[in-house]
Parts: structure tokens; sequence; C-alpha cells
């Protein structure tokens, strides 16, 4: 969508898109995007939208304009289906300010240079040392990681550890580290808690997906070394839908 001249304009990309249902990035792009508005920018989120191919189309949540391009393919390849589609729509307008959510189609954003679309990544995780990815995959990430760090006209680190590991790519100038952040809680209600049988500031939480970078075998088995007079919660989706599962000391035999 063309800019206007009062507002300054961002476009987002590389998420599945707003009203946030997914993850990290969907959220985050949601908070910004409504913070944006909220202060006076025009913010573009594009949304994926799975299912039949067909035309994009434009609407509006919250006072964020939405680029909505449906994909006929699910997984990596409705991925890079959108990326691509999404690149080309915004070589096609006319943003004050790009940024991009994550590197695994970081070729795309090459024509920016081309085109002087200043984009800021921000660079997620190493993807591409993670266990769940085929080798092809890997080199694919691994691959993009090193274009994004060249094309991005800045980057984004979400950790002291991944500005350190995208300084070995680029100089230490061009990265900004920014932590993840979260709402202070004043007050709660406890209810559901003692449903649980949990008392207030006497247990820990997992919240993860069940995957093994994710290092929750290795959280339960050492929380379960000793006895304890608090409880570990996990929470994430280990069955079809999310359950919730609380480990006491005894839950698990104790290594020797």
């Amino acid at each position: 969508m063309p800019k206007t001249t009062a507002r300054k304009s961002l476009a987002i990309l590389g998420t599945r898109g707003v009203p946030a249902r997914h993850g990290g990035f969907e959220t985050f792009a949601e908070r910004l995007a409504l913070h944006l508005v909220k202060v006076g920018w025009q913010v573009t989120v594009y949304c994926q939208e799975e299912g039949q191919p067909g035309s994009i189309r434009t609407d509006r949540w919250e006072g964020i304009d939405r680029v909505v391009i449906p994909v006929g393919r699910t997984g990596a390849l409705g991925t890079i289906s959108f990326d691509w589609r999404s690149v080309r729509h915004v070589l096609q307008s006319n943003y004050d300010l790009v940024l991009t959510l994550g590197y695994n189609t970081a070729i795309f954003c090459a024509p920016y240079r081309f085109s002087r679309i200043t984009n800021v990544i921000n660079m997620d995780g190493i993807e591409w040392k993670r266990d769940k990815w085929k080798t092809h995959e890997r080199l694919w990430l691994w691959f993009n990681e090193r274009i994004g760090c060249i094309v991005g006209n800045h980057l984004i680190a979400d950790h002291p550890d991944i500005a350190t590991h995208l300084a070995t790519r680029v100089s230490r100038d061009k990265i900004t580290m920014i932590p993840y952040g979260a709402d202070p809680i004043h007050a709660a209600n406890i209810d559901d808690l003692q449903k649980l049988g949990l008392q207030p500031f006497n247990y820990f939480t997992i919240i993860a997906r069940p995957e093994r970078e994710n290092s929750i075998l290795e959280i339960v088995k050492a929380f379960s070394r000793k006895k304890r007079d608090s409880k570990l919660v996990v929470l994430g989706k280990y069955t079809p839908t999310p359950i919730v599962f609380i480990v006491k000391f005894s839950t698990l035999p104790v290594p020797r």
C-alpha cells in the first residue's frame, strides 16, 4: 500500500500474520504494529493464508493494514511461496522501512538493495544447527543466514550469544541486540493454579514446543535429581491439544 506523506510507513514480513495465532514472531508483529499505529505510523503486515491459491487482497485489523496472500501449499514450500509473493508486492509498493522477521528466505531480500529499500532483518536463532532439519534444509538455512547478513541494512539479535555469532559474519556496528520482553503482572486470579494443585510463587514453568533443542527432557531430569518443595509445570502441545503436566521430585527416577 502506498505511504502517505504525513505518516511513516512500515511493512512487516516473515510471519503468518495478525492477529497472532501461531508463535513468537506473530505475537511480536502484532504488538509492534499496534504500538506503532498508536503513535502515528502506517503499518502493513503481510499475512499467509493456507488453502487454495488466489489473488492478493487487502483489509484492515485494529488500524493495521493487512496484505493477505493465499498459498496452495503447506509447510516449508508454502512459506517459501508466501515469502516470495510478499517481497514482490513490497517492490511494487512504497514503504519507508521493511522489517523482515527471520532469515529463512533471506535470498529474496536481495532485490531490496537494488531498489534502495531499507530492510531490517531480525535474524532469529542459529536455525541451521538444529537437528530437526534434514541435510539439504540445513544447507538452505546456512546459506540464507549468510545472505541475510549481507543484504540486510541492519540486523536484530534477540540474545547476546546470537549477536556474538552474527558478529563473526558482519561488523558489530550492523547488529543491535534487543532481548525478549513481557508485560509485568501486577495481579492475577489464582483459581486456575488451585485447580492444578499449585501455590503462587512455589512452582517453576516451562512453556515451549517439545523439540530437542528446547532441552525439556534435560530440564525435567535436572529438576528431578533431588527432593524439592516446589513443582515444575510443563506446558506445551504434547498431544493434538495443548496440555499441562506437573513434575514433582518423585516423578522420575533420580539419576545416579
